[in-house]
Formats: C-alpha cells, structure tokens, sequence
C-alpha cells in the first residue's frame, strides 16, 4: 500500500506523452493482476487503444509522485440501439497497492465534470468480476445507478 500524503497527489487530463507511460502502467498493473482470466497483451495494440481515446475522447491520470497510481479513458459513442449518444468508459482503474487512496474518487470526480460539460450520460462498466459489492457502494454513493454490469451517471 501507498503511504498517501495528499500533497503529493494529482490528477491531470492525458496528453499524446502520456501513451506510452500510460500502455505500461496497465499492463504492468491491469493485465498483472487479471492475467488468469485475459489473454496475453498485444502491446501495439493497447497504445492504439490509448491513443484513441486520448485523441477522440478524454483521459484522466492519478499520480502519486510520479508514479501513476490510477487512470481512466472515454469517449462519447451511440447506443447501439439510439442515435443518442453518452460518455463510455474504456478504462477505469486504480493500481490495487493504491486503492485506500482517493485516486478513485479523483478519476470519478474528472469524468463527472465531463459529463456536465458535454451533458451527456456516463456509463462505466465492470470487466473484473470482484469486490463488487465494494463497487456497488462507491458508484452508489457517488449517485450512479447499477444496470447489469453498467454504472449508469445521468444528469
């Protein structure tokens, strides 16, 4: 676990330098410590992933120092079944040595912004299938609306 001094906590909204520092940091950490139930990583293929979010959507880092502790991509698309349209998550996760931190609340708090900004839906989903009962309770207390494995944020 982070021994957490507040003073040393940021977030900030992703640039272009952040994609490769990024694709590491979720490798390393993500696919880590869910490798028994993904298959191996494509490396190219997550910094296009990134990348894409970064330049089509929007993306938010927590680091602790410099080390990133947290991060979150998204990017507005359509219901399959609407033209409507709302904000997606594609990543949302905290390092697991960092979550007694308020790098979730931080990440959450960025995209809640975000959505006000664009006035549009805000729908994260769960691909671990863990602690969900913790997970319940943050989107919960953070005023969002379980719907299958969705946390749904409407304005």
């Amino acid at each position: 676990d982070y021994t957490l001094n507040n003073k040393n906590l940021t977030t900030t909204a992703t640039t272009k330098d952040d994609v490769v520092p990024l694709a590491h940091f979720l490798i390393e950490q993500f696919h880590k410590e869910y490798r028994e139930h993904y298959p191996a990583v494509d490396v190219e293929k997550v910094i296009r992933y990134i990348a894409d979010h970064i330049i089509n959507g929007k993306g938010y880092i927590v680091r602790l120092n410099d080390d990133i502790i947290g991060a979150t991509l998204v990017k507005v698309t359509d219901y399959w079944f609407s033209k409507e349209t709302f904000i997606n998550e594609g990543v949302f996760y905290v390092s697991a040595k960092a979550r007694r931190t308020p790098a979730a609340k931080l990440l959450l708090n960025e995209l809640k912004a975000y959505a006000r900004e664009l006035d549009l839906p805000l729908m994260i989903g769960v691909t671990t299938g863990d602690r969900l009962k913790a997970k319940d309770k943050f989107f919960e207390m953070n005023n969002f609306k379980r719907v299958g494995g969705m946390y749904v944020l409407r304005l």
